[in-house]
């Protein structure tokens, strides 16, 4: 493709390179290379990329082939993700950039199947001097959950009401260092992203803490409210008030523990009982009933933090993950309308590859531990019946 290519190849890969803050000698290490000369080599223009080299480079920049091919540029506007608890930004930038590709390439799905990408989540008439506001934040969580439809246990269903009615794309990721739990927009709609390896009730509370950000998006922007800003430990409080509320009801945690009380005293048995019940952790239950007046706050508090081993005894709770290694892999919507498009013709089986950012020999493999077949490639369609 001659010189000029290589040297705008080169400046572009360079230009990502730093975006994500990663070294030479990272990325050299990634691709296999004795040490970093010939990776820059390759950004200053002196060496023509190999066809292996740009398919390796694209995974780890998140990029699809095509974008290094072309003449686009890397984006200079920076899209805001928010994330719950990332004490080091500079190592959240590569997670952030997988996020937001995993993110377009679902708004790209989408528009190849002709389907709605905007999300459809009524932002919420709250603001800063709501944000101390307890009583509102939970008569708010409360009229989201009816407006929804979440039921007497919203975790059992928010997840698919988010996706399915609102078209919020959710997917899971491992997050090991890179904060539990972030939330997006942007020109793909609405996004979540959740840590994959945290145990199911730390998935959803952190779901309907996101939610909460979704929601109120247009109202808390900019440094302020971002992480090490001056308000955000407070708007990350009201979002943990809000989850609390909308994930356990006011109403239908009282009548669980009142029904497991014997002599004004409840056993931590049944306390778990009703945290697996409400599928969320034991700890968040406990502040819940805490703030409900329903328990007292100096012995919830030596229990979580001096006597855990009590509540183990019941429950082992130190594993951090309670799913198995395939459980909750991206999405389950993210996969079907993946495999939809590619039944369809809209994407090859290479395409349908990189998308699940799996090796094309592997994709059979992946695809059949969700129950679906690609052996015949086929795409049958079965008559309605008219009355």
């Amino acid at each position: 493709m001659g010189k000029e290519f290589d040297i705008a190849l080169g400046s572009k890969i360079k230009a990502l390179r730093n975006s994500l803050g990663l070294t030479l000698e990272k990325v050299s290490e990634r691709l296999g290379y004795n040490n970093y000369q010939s990776l820059l080599a390759i950004e200053n223009g002196e060496r023509t990329l190999k066809a292996s080299e740009l398919s390796a480079i694209s995974k780890i920049f998140h990029k699809d082939v095509g974008f290094f091919l072309s003449e686009q540029k890397p984006e200079s506007e920076k899209l805001l993700v928010r994330w719950r608890d990332c004490s080091n930004l500079e190592d959240c930038k590569e997670k952030e950039a997988e996020f937001l590709a995993y993110c377009d390439n679902y708004y790209d799905l989408e528009k190849r199947l002709n389907l709605e990408h905007k999300h459809s989540l009524d932002q919420m008439n709250f603001d800063e001097a709501d944000l101390k506001n307890y009583d509102k934040i939970n008569e708010l969580a409360e009229e989201r959950a009816n407006q929804l439809q979440l039921g007497s246990r919203p975790a059992c269903v928010l997840r698919k009401i988010l996706e399915e009615r609102t078209n919020v794309k959710v997917l899971f990721l491992e997050l090991s260092g890179h904060g539990s739990a972030a939330a997006a927009m942007g020109k793909f709609g609405a996004a979540i992203l959740i840590n994959r390896m945290d145990p199911l009730g730390r998935r959803n509370y952190d779901l309907a803490h996101e939610m909460f950000h979704l929601i109120t998006w247009d109202k808390f922007r900019g440094d302020a409210y971002s992480v090490g800003g001056e308000k955000y430990g407070d708007l990350e409080t009201t979002a943990e008030v809000f989850a609390s509320a909308l994930l356990m009801p006011e109403n239908d945690i009282r009548r669980e523990f009142s029904k497991k009380l014997k002599n004004d005293k409840i056993s931590l048995v049944d306390l778990v009982g009703i945290s697996q019940e409400f599928q969320v952790s034991a700890d968040a239950l406990l502040w819940r009933l805490v703030n409900l007046k329903l328990l007292d706050k100096a012995p919830v508090s030596k229990l979580l933090k001096e006597d855990r081993h009590q509540l183990n005894a019941v429950k082992d709770f130190s594993s951090t993950c309670d799913c198995n290694e395939d459980e909750m892999f991206l999405s389950e919507k993210y996969i079907y309308l993946a495999v939809k498009a590619f039944k369809e013709g809209l994407i090859s089986k290479s395409k349908l590859a990189a998308y699940l950012k799996i090796n094309i020999g592997d994709v059979t493999q992946v695809l059949s531990k969700y129950g679906y077949t690609l052996e015949d490639e086929s795409n049958e369609e079965l008559a309605v019946v008219r009355r």
